[in-house]
């Protein structure tokens, strides 16, 4: 059976225009991939073209010749457009339709001559061609399978334009055809129905191709990600947490169970409390409860059993995330050693208000003391007993042995003197020689005379240190808030021997 170049060109046409829809189509169900657009209107004008060249009856008019050439010139002008979009490269409008443009000049001059009219028409679509499959091969970001046949396709393309145009001949004595003259051959029409499917599945494998690309790409971006984020919370001292808007714990970092040797499902919801030193337990639940209700900021120090089975304080932060109405969507926290930074801060705490030499409450520790015990007995009726000690020729052992044997004896004074006073009572180191004791909630003035008279009693015993048996005496005075202050005589029973 014969077929005639009409009804192949009418062929090659609805081909044409059935795979510009197809490119469209799969455009419009993956937009990322923007080529499929220019290359389906790819199709679509060359069908245009074609069609008006091959379906009309008789010798195609001036009109139609210069339109129809124009807009298939126009065509490869935006295959090479999306060539370059699908590079991912800016596109200049004057590039994309500088062929039409100049098709459109030289066709007045050339249009009476069919192999003239060959020659710049196949000189535009050869050069599209090749800069098509030029950026293909040169300038893709990615190498993929399909790109090599595209290239190989629209190389073959350039070299048949090129060709043609730099012969000018009709083509009929080489290869049985005569393109772009008043009317296709059957033979061209033929190979070119052939050649366009070919060229279509290429670009749609090239989109597929590179959307799978893509999407191992971001796989791998995100496993990245994701192990980023992992070595980051290995490598952060926090431990994040997060709980629902009840307050209750949804997720943790595995490095919970590494913390706390408590499985991570036994640490969710309200299981991580069991971790918790059984004092602080009452005083979290009552500050989470607050936060969980009120939506403020919860920020506070407990301690925390780790695996070893000893308790470390650590600080616990976390924020709501809440919604435009303000409801608490969920909770994010924070969980931070703060053991050692505690425990410097409790140590300069303690420094600030104790004597290094002895460990007892200094000067300030001991105004604030007496100020919290008088003010106190204001409210009660309460009466408070204070007794002021220092200690005799301390200058003279001090002259005599050196200041640390006088050192040695201040500290053995001290511990002496805890043991002597009632449970309770202040006792704090004044400076030098001179150390103080407050008594509470005494009842009169005798029980303050007594335990002067008991320290008094209990110094008798001689201190033994390095340097021997050194003896000194004390001297206390004292004073009871409800009452005048009074005074003893300097005690000459009173024998403490250093």
């Amino acid at each position: 059976m014969t077929l005639d170049p009409r009804t192949l060109g009418a062929a090659f046409v609805l081909l044409s225009a059935m795979l510009g829809m197809l490119l469209l189509f799969a455009w419009m169900h993956n937009r990322k991939v923007h080529s499929l657009a220019w290359w389906g209107a790819t199709f679509g004008l060359t069908a245009i073209g074609i069609g008006m060249l091959t379906l009309g009856r008789g010798s195609p008019s001036y009109p139609v010749l210069l339109l129809a050439n124009a807009l298939v010139a126009f065509a490869y002008g935006v295959l090479y457009a999306g060539c370059r979009a699908f590079n991912v490269r800016t596109n200049r409008p004057s590039a994309i339709i500088c062929g039409a443009v100049a098709w459109v000049v030289a066709f007045p001059v050339i249009h009476e001559m069919a192999n003239a009219r060959l020659l710049p028409l196949s000189l535009i679509a050869g050069g599209y061609a090749a800069l098509s499959a030029w950026e293909l091969w040169r300038r893709a970001p990615q190498r993929l399978t399909s790109q090599r046949a595209a290239v190989i396709l629209l190389s073959a393309l350039a070299a048949f334009n090129l060709v043609c145009g730099l012969l000018g001949l009709k083509l009929t004595s080489i290869v049985w055809i005569d393109a772009f003259a008043d009317r296709w051959s059957a033979e061209t029409a033929l190979v070119l129905v052939v050649y366009a499917p070919a060229l279509a599945f290429v670009f749609l494998s090239m989109a597929m191709e590179h959307i799978e690309f893509d999407h191992r790409k971001a796989e791998r971006a995100l496993r990245e990600s994701e192990e980023h984020y992992r070595h980051s919370v290995e490598l952060n001292p926090q431990i994040p947490w997060a709980a629902d808007s009840e307050g209750h714990i949804i997720d943790a970092s595995t490095r919970w169970f590494e913390l706390t040797g408590m499985p991570l499902e036994a640490g969710l919801r309200a299981g991580w409390i069991k971790a918790l030193h059984p004092d602080d337990v009452a005083s979290m639940q009552e500050r989470w409860m607050h936060s969980v209700s009120s939506g403020e900021v919860f920020d506070l120090d407990y301690r925390v059993r780790v695996a070893d089975g000893s308790y470390r304080w650590f600080r616990s932060r976390a924020t709501a995330r809440q919604a435009d109405n303000g409801a608490v969507i969920r909770w994010y926290g924070t969980l931070e050693d703060v053991h050692d930074q505690r425990l410097a801060q409790e140590q300069l705490h303690w420094a600030a208000y104790h004597d290094d030499l002895t460990g007892l409450p200094n000067r300030r520790l001991f105004r604030e003391r007496l100020q919290q015990a008088l003010d106190h007995a204001d409210q009660t009726l309460d009466r408070v007993g204070l007794l002021i000690l220092d200690l005799d020729d301390f200058k003279r052992i001090n002259d005599r042995f050196g200041h640390d044997a006088g050192d040695r004896l201040l500290r053995a004074f001290g511990k002496r003197l805890v043991h002597l006073v009632p449970s309770g009572a202040t006792i704090a180191r004044l400076g030098g020689d001179e150390f103080a004791v407050i008594l509470t909630d005494i009842s009169d003035e005798m029980e303050v005379v007594a335990t002067a008279r008991a320290i008094q009693t209990g110094m008798l015993e001689p201190l033994r240190l390095t340097t021997g048996a050194q003896e000194c005496r004390t001297s206390i005075g004292g004073a009871v808030s409800s009452s005048a202050p009074w005074l003893w005589p300097r005690t000459q029973a009173s024998q403490i021997h250093a």
